[in-house]
Parts: C-alpha cells; structure tokens; sequence
C-alpha cells in the first residue's frame, strides 16, 4: 500500500507540474493574442486611413469627370444646334 501511496504522490507531483506548465503556456499565448489584436487594430487604422484618402480623391475625380460631361455636351449639343440651323438658312436661302 505504501508503494501504491508513493506512486500515487509522484503522478499527482507530476499532473501538478504539467498543469502549471500548461497554465504558463496559457498565458503566453494570452499576451501574445493582446499584442496581435494591437498590431492589428494599428494597421486597420492606416488602411482605413489610406482608403479614406483615395475616397476623397475618387470623390473630386468624379466630380471632374461629371462637370467634363456637362461640357462636352454643351460644345458638342452647341455644334450641332449650329450645324442645323446653318442647314436651315442655306435651305431657306438665309445665307
């Protein structure tokens, strides 16, 4: 019974120390999680950062590009007008 009792004593000895490692481990990788998530909260900030920068300039881009329409259309809609009412007045003998 005595050896029994010793064997007994050196696993939970054993059992004891294993936990203690595995509670140490644990923790490491706690740490190691909490200075991930922060670097990765820093760098999806400048992401962000960076997106908003190229939103504001596709915003002017757009905006650009709609105001090149709207001149382009005048020139263009101004020709033709033109271009018609030059037909009507040799068709009519204005000029």
């Amino acid at each position: 019974m005595e050896n029994y009792n010793s064997q007994l004593e050196s696993r939970v000895a054993r059992l004891e120390a294993d936990v203690s490692h595995i509670r140490s481990d644990i923790s490491d990788i706690k740490a190691d999680a909490r200075e991930l998530r922060k670097s990765i909260d820093t760098r999806f900030d400048a992401v962000n950062a960076k997106f908003d920068t190229v939103n504001k300039r596709l915003d002017v881009i757009t905006e650009k590009i709609g105001d090149l329409k709207v001149w382009a259309l005048t020139v263009i809609g101004g020709g033709i007008g033109f271009g018609i009412l030059t037909v009507f007045a040799r068709a009519l003998r204005w000029i």
